[in-house]
C-alpha cells in the first residue's frame, strides 16, 4: 500500500498556510465542526494453490 500526500512535501510555512485556509473553508461549510464521509473499501485476495 501506498499514498502520496502533496502537503507533506511543502515546506513548513507553506503547508501551514495551505492547512490554515482548508481549515477556514472546512469551518464553513462545517460550522459545527461535525462531517459525515460515506466511503467504501475492497480487498481482493489471491490464493494460490487450490
Amino acid at each position: 500500500m501506498a499514498t502520496h500526500s502533496a502537503v507533506i512535501v511543502l515546506e513548513e510555512s507553506r503547508a501551514g498556510a495551505f492547512l490554515a485556509a482548508e481549515r477556514s473553508h472546512l469551518a464553513r461549510q462545517f460550522p459545527d465542526g461535525q462531517l459525515d464521509e460515506a466511503y467504501m473499501t475492497s480487498v481482493s485476495v489471491a490464493l494460490r494453490g487450490l
